[in-house]
């Protein structure tokens, strides 16, 4: 993109923050509070790096029922699935590839040690027992370690609070599907208990696409989820806490190599449970924190297709401390350590394990009122790809007049998978390979928000760019190849015209590309624009219009002869869904949403399906 396009950006942008106040009524809110960015508990406003903060009455609104559904509408992130509900999804944050996100379940890491690229895959995750969603762009390896050169999608679920409350959800619709959620709470002084149940289920559409040898077959997908955490106050200075959580899927799948064919007989399952348990200590009348968790998570998964049944089994052990202290001058100073443990096995890969251990230190201070500065640095070893230092600085200054100018720059990497490794040779050649180095990042990221009217208005401009090193891809076995680039520019307008109207839009410019041969990386849309309007037309009752649209990219698609890719382009496709609720009293309500309103033909992979136009609805109701 040329600089004269880039202009035209900025100017646009620039027009968007000028024109806004006019549509907006002054109402106070309150400033987001984020976790994620800093370990610690801070304002939106005060955090330099770029951060999304979705909340549970926000996904209530739009009806969504999985968790990649509610991250399409994000800006700078891009969702592909595998075909229909149940196909295997992954999430594109800013370019950076799909095993570059970390995602995390209460600090429970979801990243699969035995997927072959270690990435998550967030097709099974509802959100019945989701609380808020906090989304940090850029490198965070500096906090997180290793996997978090994209960005990380930390999933935060309810705790019980004070009496208890039971919520039932019951829904069903077109392609044969159904929906049932159960959650209850409580709790008292000392502590409370959060239970979720939910079980969804479909007879789908056809995994590969219709367009392609004619398929017609149905491939549904049924998914269990159970999840639970219970907080206890032993002591005035002392918490305990232990969650659990546990899901089984199960999923139709067809051939995605060569003819794209049906295959009746093809299946995909997946069952994993997690743990942890954890306890904060509260020292010095506060100024001094330790947080100290074990967690342990499983996942076994099979899968019967044109390679014949193949099964994969991981576990991933994970001890972790940290150190808060509020020290003289309003610094807030975080220490921790961490150390890791995981295992996999497969078909042809006997079991093979790597340790790691990491520790980071990170200060946070406000100077003058105004200007908030973060730093830190962590400093990770790994049994295979040996040492990483990386670090991340972010100052955030919020400036007179409702204005936040926010900067961070940042490096990332990520060790090579247990499966990129050791993966076992093949007729064709080597798989697996023990000299493969670590990929390496650095980004940086520099923008505006602006606020009017106490918050009740705003929009946001932010320029960024990150640069991958050493990306590890498969070329008849697992390479390092040079680098990858990617820069772009995020917009977002929110305001409230009436208090009982609001709208949300945001536009994503996206360059990602193979630096050494110039080719666009696959799978990434140029353009992405969103947009999510509320309107409560009575009390008690609203409407909410979410659109997505994602531009022209290229894919892949596998020659059946030769079996080797070829470049084909995807078109572009715009997705309108509609939801309408209405309070019955004050313990039921109901509603109906219309999901791809358009019915709009479009893929996210080459050669899979996709859901058409659906209609459901159903019943919540709160005891």
């Amino acid at each position: 993109m040329d600089r004269k396009a880039w202009g035209v950006l900025g100017v646009a942008g620039a027009a968007v923050l000028a024109a806004a106040p006019v549509l907006c009524e002054e109402t106070a809110v309150m400033d987001d509070m984020v976790v994620s960015a800093t370990l610690t508990e801070m304002p939106a406003s005060h955090v330099g790096s770029s951060v999304t903060v979705i909340t549970a009455d926000e996904i209530l609104r739009s009806r969504k029922t999985s968790l990649a559904d509610v991250l399409r509408a994000v800006a700078g992130i891009h969702v592909v699935q595998n075909g229909g509900a149940g196909g295997a999804a992954g999430v594109f944050i800013r370019g950076a590839n799909t095993e570059h996100t970390l995602v995390l379940v209460d600090g429970v890491e979801l990243n699969d040690p035995i997927n072959p690229s270690r990435g998550a895959d967030i097709s099974n995750i509802g959100v019945a027992d989701i609380e808020r969603i906090e989304i940090l762009r850029g490198p965070q390896s500096g906090l997180y370690g290793s996997d978090a050169i994209g960005g990380v999608i930390n999933i935060i679920t309810r705790r019980g609070s004070d009496g208890a409350k039971a919520v039932l959800t019951a829904e069903a619709g077109s392609f044969g599907t159904y929906r049932g959620a159960a959650t209850l709470g409580g709790g008292g002084k000392r502590g409370g208990y959060s239970i979720s149940v939910g079980r969804f289920g479909t007879r789908g559409v056809s995994a590969a696409g219709e367009d392609y040898a004619g398929n017609t077959e149905k491939d549904g997908f049924v998914n269990t989820e159970i999840s639970g955490r219970a907080d206890w106050k032993a002591l005035d200075n002392l918490a305990l806490h232990v969650l659990g959580r546990y899901t089984d899927s199960d999923s139709d799948t067809d051939a995605f190599e060569g003819d794209y064919g049906d295959d009746p007989d093809g299946y995909s399952r997946r069952r994993q449970g997690a743990i942890q348990g954890g306890a904060e200590l509260e020292l010095l009348e506060g100024r001094w924190k330790q947080v100290l968790t074990l967690s342990h998570i499983g996942t076994e998964r099979e899968n019967d297709g044109m390679f014949g049944r193949l099964n994969f089994d991981s576990v991933l052990l994970k001890a972790q401390w940290r150190n808060e202290f509020a020290l003289p001058g309003g610094h807030v100073l975080v220490t921790g350590a961490e150390y890791e443990t995981e295992e996999g096995k497969s078909d042809g890969l006997p079991r093979t394990t790597a340790d790691s251990f990491g520790f980071l230190a990170q200060d946070s201070v406000t100077v003058l009122e105004k200007l908030h500065l973060t730093a830190g640095g962590r400093w990770d070893t790994h049994e295979d790809s040996g040492d990483a230092l990386t670090y991340r600085f972010s100052p955030a200054w919020q400036v007179a007049g409702g204005t936040t100018l926010k900067a961070s720059v940042g490096t990332g990497y990520k060790a090579p998978s247990l499966y990129q490794l050791h993966a076992p040779a093949t007729p064709w050649g080597a798989v697996g390979n023990e000299d493969l180095d670590p990929e390496k990042s650095i980004g940086w990221d520099a923008g505006i928000e602006q606020e009017w009217f106490s918050g009740r208005c705003g929009a946001s401009a932010t320029y960024f760019e990150n640069r991958v090193n050493d990306l590890i891809e498969y070329n008849f076995g697992y390479v390092n190849r040079p680098e990858s680039e990617m820069r772009g520019v995020e917009t977002a307008l929110f305001f409230k015209p009436v208090a009982t109207v609001s709208v949300r839009a945001g536009y994503t410019r996206l360059d990602a590309e193979d630096a050494d041969t110039g080719e666009r990386l696959v799978r990434r849309p140029e353009h992405r624009a969103t947009l999510d309007a509320g309107w409560q037309f009575v009390p008690g009752a609203r409407v909410d219009v979410g659109l997505v649209h994602v531009g022209e990219r290229d894919d892949n698609m596998w020659d059946p002869v030769t079996f080797m890719p070829v470049r084909v382009e995807l078109d572009p496709y715009t997705l309108v869904n509609v939801a309408v609720s209405c309070r019955v009293n004050d313990n039921a309500e109901v509603f109906a949403r219309v999901e791809n309103l358009l019915d709009e033909e479009y893929e996210d992979i080459w050669g899979t399906g996709t859901t058409g136009l659906g209609a459901y609805g159903g019943v919540r109701v709160t005891l």
